[in-house]
Parts: structure tokens; sequence; C-alpha cells
């Protein structure tokens, strides 16, 4: 039996947000917020929007956008005994190669959240940590989850659109 969840939109206006949200989230975060789905059978197909959050591999700016991995809970402990970062806070997917953000906050797995860095941070040598959605070793660097409409009121940067 189908799950009604997988089945294409036969409502013009879910059709629609479903794609509007898709363009609107950055690339590497699609996969986790996106599972496959008939309404998004030829969404590859379409333009990237290129938006000031939809960033490419080696940039470094002050906000990102990411997905939380790891609580607290299970961000400390990581098998040989090191301690998951200093700050105490969840770690976040923000794109960043072989690099997670440790945020000052525990939030939810699975949520969306913008997270302002320090560009310094980038540069500096991190301390290497298991995250569960990796067998390899990745760096920490600290940040700061924000409301998403920080960037534009810190720096006057677009920062995308939300779909009611």
């Amino acid at each position: 039996q189908k799950n009604p969840q997988q089945a294409p939109s036969t409502d013009p206006h879910a059709f629609l947000a479903r794609i509007l949200q898709f363009c609107e989230c950055p690339q590497y975060l699609r996969r986790k917020f996106f599972p496959m789905h008939p309404d998004l059978q030829f969404a590859g197909l379409l333009p990237p929007l290129d938006m000031p959050h939809h960033l490419r591999r080696g940039d470094v700016v002050p906000f990102r956008e990411g997905v939380v991995v790891e609580s607290n809970a299970s961000a400390g402990a990581n098998g040989d005994g090191e301690e998951g970062g200093s700050g105490g806070g969840s770690l976040v997917e923000c794109g960043v190669p072989n690099r997670l953000v440790q945020i000052d906050r525990v939030l939810t797995p699975g949520i969306r959240c913008t997270v302002k860095i320090d560009p310094k941070s980038y540069e500096s040598s991190v301390k290497r940590v298991k995250s569960a959605d990796s067998q390899q070793p990745r760096g920490v660097m600290p940040g700061n989850v924000v409301s998403p409409t920080t960037p534009r009121d810190e720096d006057g940067i677009y920062w995308g659109y939300t779909t009611r």
C-alpha cells in the first residue's frame, strides 16, 4: 500500500509550495529535509536561485544555514574519551567541508537553523569529533544560533523567503 505522503499532489497549491520550499533550501541541506517525492521528480532541472544563503564549498561568511545533527546528549563522549567540544551545545551541519559547528544552545536534531560563525574560525585549528552521521572524525568550530532575520537586520543580506 502506498504512503499518502509520497503520492503526487493533486492540489496545485501544495505542489507549488513544495517546489518553492525545495528551491529556497540550500543545496547541501536538501537531502536532509526533502525525501524522494513525485512532486520533486524534475526539480533538479530547475536553475539554482543563487541566493546569498546558498553558499559554495569554500565561502567564508559570517552566517550559514544548517541542520542540527546531534544534540548535547549525543555530542558528548564520542567513543575515544574526548568531549564533543567545549561549548556544550548541539552540533550543526552548515556545509563547511569536514567541519561541524557547535552552537551555544541545545536544539532538537533535524531542525533547520541559522548560525553566526566568526570568520576567523574557518582558519583556526579545530578539535576532531566523531558524529553520528559520519564515520570519519570531523572538525568542530564554534558558532551561535541566531534568528533567520539576523543576517538581514545586521548586514542587510537577503536571506531567503518563507512559503506559507
